[in-house]
Formats: structure tokens, C-alpha cells, sequence
């Protein structure tokens, strides 16, 4: 049987929720359990159609979707706010077994809550039990790498409920590390948060259980110098070492020395060559990470970049997704230099060249062009003009404009066209229109 845990974050990001189509697609798993969905619990089941799945479940605070597979019947066993539990049983084995989906909260005193549910679960659980998630607490100092040193009390009560109810942890293929700060450098910290526990009859029925992580995170290897300096001082403490008499064998005392040397550098170091494997993948992720990060923000600059023009030029047959910024500075170039006034004649038949005279030639003449010398119009002719607009048409048309009427005129307004005078396009009155409409009515 095959499951996936994973704290997706966000399951309508389509990159994320296309990951575990394709990884269901190859692996059909028996359930699939999602942590920190930040959907409404509402879209539960339309996810459990794109997943083909067979039933879907959440708990209470809709923090964790459970889907599960055809071929399986599922109930309920426990339901809270940081854990789900189900009772699955197998229709073509006709076996059972119990699972729980935890995502603990950050918060040390409602952990401890969750640690009694599953001290209470223990109990009357005599199926196959395992336990999966994400736990946030660390065990032990070499499940986490920078920040603060971890804290021993929130370490041991997770251990004694891990003990107490003769739970092991499942193995794991990949990094030892599940969670990091997205920091860089000396501000990295790296811990394992998630992890797979499974019960003593679990261990009996399957000859080996793995489980992988999906996330790889960086290590930082100690200065060889401060090895230097702990393997000398390890040396000088070696009770293997000490002399017993003259006819001690020297070859003995060696055989003890070496021994006790092998215990320290497994309990220090561990495997090196396995450690030394990790670490250079998380390099690898590492490095993948930020270029994909760095990548998004050079997109989203760039889309930023093409709306900018789009805006400035005002075409309505813009094509959303083609990059047509060098056609929109083209565009905005050729514009501008087509509005450009090179040279005016004035009155006295001369050309200005300069900008200043053009600029003042300009002024003057719009200035002289409103002005009114004297009223040559003779309002007598107007008199065998019949009237077509009767007295209350005339009054309509100066009625004062209902908020209705200019709210539909400036909605009937393509919103993607040139900004005005303002620097605003149509688009933001239309968008604003609870803020601003009350100010445009009265302009109006």
C-alpha cells in the first residue's frame, strides 16, 4: 500500500496540485492526505474529482483533506483540530488498518493536547496503526541545523508519547531535513518537522517500511579545525588508553584505543559517506530552489513590465500572454514622435523653430482664438426655426443626472483604453467605483 502526506500549502496553486496528479497517476495511492489546503472545505469534493478519487474527508478546521482511493472503505475514528483518523479496510484483502494525519500546531501547549489524542488513540487501536505529518518539534539536536538551540522539554514530551505507546519511526529515502526558513547563509535553519510513526504490529506484518521526503535542505559542515581540537580531546579521555603495568601488551592497548575511537566518530559523525551524499543533494535542491524563485520574480517583473506599456499605448486587441513589449515602446516611440511639434508659422508668415517661441506662438494663438470682440451674431433668424425639443425634453436634458445613469457610462467604458488627463484608466473607476462613484457624480 501506497500513501502520500504532503503540507501542499495552497492546493489551487496548479503547479502544486498538477505534482500530485502526476505523482497518483504513477503511484495509485491508497489515500492521499493534504496539509494546509487554504481552500474552503466547500471545494473538497470537486478536488476529489480531479483526483479521481473515491471519498474525501477533512477534519474540523479544514487543515487536512484526506482522499481515498477506490478499492477502500473508510470511517472516521477521531476527528480534531490537529488530526484526523481513519479506519481503511481493503476490499479485495479484506484488511484493516488505521492511519492518522497530523498537523500539530505551533503553539507547545495545544501540541500537548494533540500528544493526549494520540496517548487515547493508542489504546483502543489493535489494527495496523501508523501516524503521518507534519509534527512541528524536532527529537533531538541532529534534526535541526542553525537558529536557536532546541528545547529539550518540548523534545521529551514528544519522545514520551512516542515511547509510552511503543510507537518507531518509519525509514526514510532522502533528506534527513523537511522544513527550511528560506534563508541563505548563517540565517539558515533547517529542521525535520515531518515524519511517518507506525505501531509494533505494522513492524510484524510488513518486512520493511519506507518513507521519502520530497524537500531537501541544507547542511553546513563544521570547521576541520574544531574536529581537530574535539579528537584530541577525546584522545586524552580514552580509558582504553590508560597503562595497567609494565607487561601491558602494546598491541592490546592499541586494539582499544582504535575500538574506542570507531564508538566516538560513529556517535560524532555518523556515516560520513552517507552524510557526505546528502549533503550534496541539498546543494543540488538548494541551488534549484532559489533559481526557481528567482526566476518567478524575474517573470512577475516582467508581466508587470508589459502591462506598464500595455497601459501607456491603450490597444484594445492586446493578446494576453504574448510578449509584446518591444512592439509597445515601438508603438509609444512612434507616437510621440508623430505629437511632436518640430516648427509653427505664425501670423507673420515666419517659422519658429525654437522650442520657447513655438511654445509662446502656441499659447497666444489659442489665447486670441476665445476671445470675443464684439457679438456679430444676429439672433433674428433664429426666430423662423421651428421647435422640435418640447419644454420637457428641455428639462430632461438639464434634469441632473441620476448615480444609476453615470454608473453605466462609465461601466460601458472599455476599461483596458488610454488613462486620461488623470493618469488613471478606466479600469480603476470601474474597479473603485464604491469609493470614487459619489465624487464623479458630483464632478458630473
Amino acid at each position: 500500500m501506497k500513501a502520500l502526506i504532503w503540507n501542499i500549502r495552497l492546493v489551487k496553486s496548479h503547479k502544486a496540485f498538477e505534482r500530485v496528479q502526476s505523482l497518483h497517476k504513477y503511484h495509485k495511492f491508497a489515500f492521499v492526505a493534504l496539509l494546509e489546503p487554504f481552500q474552503h472545505m466547500n471545494t473538497l469534493n470537486s478536488y476529489k474529482t480531479r483526483l479521481k478519487m473515491s471519498l474525501a474527508y477533512n477534519n474540523v478546521n479544514g487543515k487536512i483533506w484526506i482522499f481515498v482511493n477506490h478499492g477502500y472503505e473508510a470511517a472516521i475514528v477521531s476527528n480534531s483540530d490537529q488530526q484526523i483518523t481513519l479506519r481503511l479496510k481493503d476490499l479485495s484483502s479484506g484488511k484493516f488498518i488505521m492511519h492518522t494525519s497530523v498537523y500539530a500546531k505551533c503553539d507547545r501547549a495545544l501540541r500537548q493536547s494533540l500528544w493526549k489524542e494520540i496517548f487515547n488513540l493508542s489504546q483502543d487501536i489493535t489494527d495496523l496503526w501508523s501516524i503521518g505529518g507534519d509534527f512541528n518539534v524536532v527529537l533531538n539536536e541532529k534534526e535541526k541545523i542553525g537558529g536557536l538551540l532546541i528545547n529539550y522539554v518540548l523534545a521529551d514530551n514528544f519522545k514520551t508519547c512516542i515511547d509510552s505507546r511503543e510507537l518507531s519511526q518509519a525509514n526514510y529515502i532522502g533528506s534527513p531535513f523537511t522544513w527550511w526558513n528560506g534563508r541563505a547563509g548563517s540565517d539558515c535553519i533547517f529542521e525535520r518537522l515531518d515524519r511517518v510513526l507506525i505501531n509494533y504490529q505494522i513492524t510484524q506484518c510488513f518486512s520493511e517500511i519506507k518513507w521519502s521526503t520530497y524537500q531537501a535542505l541544507v547542511l553546513i559542515m563544521p570547521h576541520s579545525y574544531y574536529h581537530a581540537i574535539m579528537l584530541k580531546i577525546k584522545l586524552r579521555n580514552l580509558s582504553g588508553f590508560k597503562t595497567s603495568g609494565q607487561n601491558t601488551n602494546y598491541k592490546i592497548k592499541i586494539r582499544r584505543v582504535k575500538k574506542a575511537l570507531i564508538l566516538w566518530s560513529r556517535g560524532t559523525y555518523g556515516d560520513i559517506f552517507q552524510q557526505l551524499i546528502i549533503r550534496e543533494e541539498i546543494d543540488k535542491v538548494k541551488e534549484r530552489l532559489f533559481e526557481e524563485r528567482a526566476q518567478a520574480e524575474c517573470t512577475k517583473y516582467l508581466h508587470l513590465e508589459e502591462r506598464y506599456w500595455q497601459q501607456k499605448v491603450g490597444y484594445d486587441w492586446f493578446n494576453n500572454g504574448d510578449k509584446n513589449t518591444k512592439f509597445f515602446k515601438s508603438v509609444v516611440k512612434g507616437r510621440r514622435q508623430r505629437l511632436k511639434i518640430n516648427r509653427m508659422r505664425n501670423f507673420s508668415g515666419d517659422w519658429l523653430e525654437e522650442e520657447q517661441p513655438i511654445v509662446t506662438e502656441a499659447i497666444t494663438f489659442y489665447q486670441e482664438q476665445f476671445k470675443q470682440e464684439m457679438d456679430c451674431i444676429d439672433s433674428f433668424l433664429l426666430l423662423h426655426i421651428s421647435a422640435v425639443i418640447t419644454e420637457d425634453d428641455n428639462e430632461a436634458l438639464g434634469k441632473r443626472p441620476e448615480m444609476e445613469e453615470v454608473k453605466n457610462v462609465v461601466f460601458n467604458l472599455n476599461g483596458d483604453s488610454a488613462y486620461g488627463p488623470d493618469g488613471l484608466t478606466r479600469r480603476f473607476f470601474q474597479e473603485c467605483w464604491d469609493i470614487v462613484g459619489y465624487d464623479i457624480l458630483k464632478m458630473v
